[in-house]
């Protein structure tokens, strides 16, 4: 979203947006094709992207817009400026729609197939898409690999997407919530978390002293709020599963490259489990849940580390998705789907008329339980997204620690 004003009129904005798109589907051709879902693969036949333009009327100015409650304008009614596709064969793969409010400022909504590119290859793509906006593609310095589909080769027996109840809320009313935590509100989460009377985390036998980065320590915060939750629901504590995606690129023994596109995660599932994870007052703990964090996101990474070649690298990969599925399928265990976008050059995309004074994604339909991170506008707080079902959000926001992240704008 941006208000920044320039010499090009919005009719003009909007032909350089379509002409660089198009421009950038020429580097990111798989992009361009289509989704074959009965073979797992994309083909690459030029069919191109979407393009739509819509006019947004009755609302304030961005300006006063974006000065209210802004979870609010997730949940009711931002998901309109994204497209909202009907997947099939015929589905393309991006389709961006660009909003021009009655104020003058605009919004531009992007949806691009999670199924073949995640959060880095996404954010590369709109920046890569900005950048040829401004200088042409004749200038622009960053050049996508596409060296996956060699390194990974299609398979024959590739498990089917599946599909659990517990990861869907088609049943039931879902609303999002943003949590904006500042440097300094990190900082104390941290100087909790490696307390001298809790730095070592004991997994397993081996005992090791841990300094959680930013994401980890405000995803442990969360997730200890969502079991408190549980256990106001239910009346005591359940299992909780918690899935956090990891990137693959440059951990691997194969050449991974950093600007490669396609979807090169795999995941971490930490687990609290009541009988065990408890201290001696029946609580539960920040640090002990941080260390969870922590040790499931370093041993990922030391897994894929020491696969000697691709076929380990897919089974690590499969392993990983199953203990995510076997999660959801447990009735009494809470699962959550987590994902950072920190550190992703989301509010780099200036297509010539200045950077976007806001970046979000707005409330997924059927998808709940869903935590997602990323920077805030300034570049040194976590912005989260949090959404869940309507009545468990209800007991969420009225805890006394989520409260002062309610509401807050690192940015104001």
């Amino acid at each position: 979203m941006s208000e920044e004003q320039s010499g090009l009129h919005n009719s003009e904005k909007s032909e350089l947006l379509q002409e660089s798109l198009s421009e950038t589907l020429t580097l990111y051709y798989p992009l361009a094709g289509r989704y074959i879902k009965d073979k797992l693969s994309v083909e690459c036949n030029d069919k191109g992207a979407e393009y739509l333009e819509a006019r947004v009327s009755g609302c304030l100015p961005l300006s006063q817009l974006l000065s209210q409650d802004r979870s609010q304008l997730l949940s009711k009614w931002f998901h309109k400026l994204v497209p909202d596709p009907v997947e099939s064969d015929t589905t393309p793969l991006v389709i961006v729609q660009f909003n021009i409010f009655e104020c003058g400022g605009v919004a531009i909504g992007a949806c691009i197939a999670h199924r073949v590119a995640d959060g880095l290859s996404c954010f590369n793509f709109i920046e890569s898409w900005a950048k040829i906006s401004r200088v042409g593609l004749a200038n622009l310095e960053f050049c996508p690999s596409f060296k996956l589909s060699s390194l990974f080769p299609s398979r024959d027996n590739v498990p089917a997407p599946r599909e659990s109840n517990n990861a869907t809320g088609a049943d039931n009313c879902l609303t999002m919530k943003r949590l904006v935590f500042s440097a300094e509100a990190i900082s104390n989460l941290k100087a909790i978390v490696t307390s001298s009377t809790s730095t070592s985390v004991v997994s397993d036998s081996e005992s090791w002293k841990y300094r959680p980065s930013r994401v980890e320590v405000v995803l442990a915060f969360i997730w200890m709020c969502l079991i408190r939750l549980n256990k106001a629901r239910h009346g005591h504590f359940r299992p909780s599963l918690l899935s956090t995606a990891v990137s693959m690129r440059k951990k691997t023994i194969l050449p991974i490259p950093e600007n490669s596109c396609g979807n090169t995660l795999t995941r971490a599932a930490p687990r609290f489990f009541p009988d065990d994870d408890q201290d001696s007052e029946g609580n539960v703990q920040l640090q002990a849940l941080g260390g969870k964090i922590c040790h499931a996101i370093k041993s990922s990474v030391e897994n894929v580390g020491k696969a000697s070649n691709a076929d380990e690298i897919v089974s690590l990969v499969d392993n990983a998705n199953e203990e995510l599925f076997k999660g959801r399928d447990e009735p009494d265990t809470d699962c959550y789907i987590s994902s950072s976008w920190c550190r992703f050059p989301i509010y780099e995309a200036d297509h010539g008329w200045g950077k976007p004074s806001w970046v979000t994604m707005p409330m997924l339909p059927r998808m709940r339980n869903l935590i997602v991170l990323m920077d805030t506008f300034d570049g040194d707080g976590v912005e989260a997204l949090v959404t869940l079902d309507e009545s468990g959000m209800h007991i969420f926001e009225q805890d006394p620690e989520i409260i002062p992240f309610l509401g807050q704008d690192a940015q104001d």
